[in-house]
């Protein structure tokens, strides 16, 4: 906190003679109205925060000074005053890229003179733009809707190249479908079932070598019990394309792997669907380490939990190009609404060696979950589904939460692919070399496929 030297009103500069005579001429005319005066320069409790918003969301800055009756308030952008804004908050709607860097403050002022708070910046990110695709209409025979059964059928992938993976049940096995965005080519990789279990499968192609990894997560039902599942292992393969082989890099019936993420250093990263635990296997010697553990928390099988959690529930994770892991445990059982709460939002951020716990929704927030995740750049975009709403949306370097695609409160149940909304059967399938993030839609026509362009974060300054 400073006390004034200039400021400008309405562009015209005010040199710090004038601002003293006008301040005199407060004094004065406080005193000679009689009531209590201050004794000193206003004093600032609370300077106004930096703000970070989507294009044409709202920022708010706000102070907080002690004896506010006391005060007046005038608030500059970039050192120009701002007409009208006399109050302790200013209120900036329909942001602009334009306004990306902006520098806002206020000058409090009081009998005794005037200060002039911090600067806090504005950071506006682009908004994503909801485009249709120019995939293949003949690929959507082999999307579905969301499932409710164990297995992740339809699109849960893409690749480089554009290569789009489908998970699907056929003849007594798991199958996974490798085709071309434009139709022409198909290939079918066979999984034989596990006797006595369901499959997850997850999809992870290296975007340099092409290299395709699988996560196969195993679950059971409980002896003697068909309503009751308990995750039972699985492990991580190798995909050779030519031989159509998984080539297991690790098989386990003590980890149930659920999501696939791999940095650059060629690491891997999973989430446990047994515990909800975050895990590293690391490249070459393959050693499992416990990135964050889920304490206190009881394995996620039949003791204490509704029988659907394990048989309805997936891991997410995603790595940046910073080497920044993210990581959640989600359900789409509507009778778990308190493992919403639990497991399903509260994400786990492991940055230079350091795990903690993020939230990614306001209070306001608190009946949606995450759909799907995946990381462009130094951010990680996700997909946030709520009774009221569908959302792109995105974590950035700074710890930034903000909105890329979709409106609050804009559901709707049918609509898909139109600008800034998104419906409620919108369900991802990655983000493509291209650095698009690919959706699937379904309406009364049937599936279809539709993209967000995502944009860059925006330049420091």
């Amino acid at each position: 906190m400073k006390q004034i030297d200039s400021f400008s009103e309405y562009g015209r500069p005010i040199g710090r003679r004038a601002l003293g005579l006008w301040a005199l001429g407060v004094g004065l005319s406080a005193c000679s109205g009689g009531g209590d005066n201050p004794a000193s320069l206003p004093v600032v409790t609370l300077e106004p925060q930096d703000a970070v918003v989507t294009e044409g969301e709202t920022a708010r800055f706000t102070v907080t000074a002690q004896n506010e009756t006391q005060l007046r308030y005038q608030w500059l952008r970039n050192g120009t005053v701002i007409e009208g804004a006399t109050s302790s908050s200013l209120v900036v709607s329909n942001a602009l890229r334009s306004d990306h860097g902006a520098r806002f403050s206020v000058v409090l002022t009081n009998a005794v003179g005037a200060v002039h708070s911090r600067s806090a910046v504005l950071r506006v990110h682009a908004a994503g733009q909801v485009v249709a695709s120019d995939w293949s209409e003949s690929l959507t025979a082999y999307a579905s809707p969301e499932s409710t059964s164990p297995a992740e059928f339809g699109y849960i992938a893409i690749g480089t190249g554009a290569w789009v993976y489908a998970a699907a049940f056929e003849a007594g096995d798991y199958v996974l479908r490798r085709s071309r965005a434009d139709g022409s080519v198909t290939e079918t990789f066979r999984l034989p079932r596990v006797p006595n279990t369901y499959t997850q499968i997850a999809v992870w192609e290296d975007p340099a070598t092409r290299e395709i990894l699988v996560a196969r997560c195993l679950i059971a039902s409980v002896a003697l019990n068909i309503n009751t599942y308990q995750a039972v292992g699985g492990g991580i393969y190798r995909l050779e394309p030519v031989s159509g082989q998984f080539i297991p890099l690790f098989e386990s019936d003590r980890i149930t792997p659920s999501g696939l993420a791999r940095d650059t250093s060629g690491n891997l990263y999973t989430v446990d669907l047994k515990t909800g635990d975050v895990l590293k296997i690391t490249a070459g010697s393959l050693q499992i380490t416990t990135l964050y553990q889920v304490s206190g928390q009881q394995p996620l099988t039949a003791g204490g939990v509704p029988y659907d959690f394990v048989l309805r529930s997936k891991g997410l994770v995603a790595v940046t190009a910073d080497g920044t892991v993210y990581a959640t445990l989600v359900t789409s059982s509507p009778r778990v609404a308190a493992a919403y709460q639990l497991y399903g939002e509260q994400w786990v951020r492991v940055r230079n060696g350091k795990a903690e716990m993020i939230s990614v929704r306001t209070p306001a927030q608190t009946n949606g979950i995450t759909w799907g995740m995946g990381a462009r750049g130094n951010s990680v975009f996700f997909l946030y589904k709520s009774a009221q709403s569908t959302l792109v949306r995105k974590v950035d370097a700074e710890g930034n939460v903000l909105t890329v695609a979709g409106t609050w409160g804009s559901q709707e149940k049918t609509q898909f692919g139109s600008p800034g909304v998104l419906g409620r059967t919108s369900k991802w399938i990655g983000i493509g070399s291209d650095g698009q993030l690919y959706l699937e839609g379904w309406d009364a026509a049937g599936p279809r496929f539709f993209g967000v362009l995502l944009p860059a974060d925006p330049s420091p300054f």
